[in-house]
């Protein structure tokens, strides 16, 4: 037996899952489309008004080069139910902004939220 029973999990996420309500995310998976002259990668969605808790991380911002421009770079903690279906380098649409996901907890044993690490290019 576990540290932490099934039983316990699920009463844990049943509260947690109380600070999801407000904000909504469509993500966005990169996949490869067959054209005449090769290939050519899209944008495919996964899923769509997907509840989640988005925080600003108090990292100092990045200064980097973004299409061909020096710009800051926020980065943002966004949580979701533990079973959804998001991977590194996919990308999350939330009220407007578009972040990159740069990281997960997915390898964590005791999952309350499935936490992103996102990156939103100013």
């Amino acid at each position: 037996m576990g540290l932490v029973s099934p039983g316990q999990i699920a009463a844990l996420r049943k509260v947690a899952y109380r600070g999801l309500e407000t904000t909504t995310t469509t993500i966005l998976r990169s996949i490869q489309v067959e054209t005449d002259f090769g290939s050519d990668a899209q944008w495919a969605t996964v899923d769509i008004d997907v509840p989640c808790w988005i925080r600003n991380v108090a990292l100092t911002p990045n200064l980097t080069a973004y299409a061909m421009r020096e710009t800051m770079v926020n980065t943002f903690r966004i949580h979701f139910e533990a079973d959804v279906d998001i991977e590194i380098a996919d990308r999350l649409v939330i009220e407007g902004s578009t972040l990159d996901v740069i990281d997960t907890n997915i390898e964590n044993t005791y999952k309350i939220y499935l936490s992103c690490l996102g990156k939103k290019v100013e």
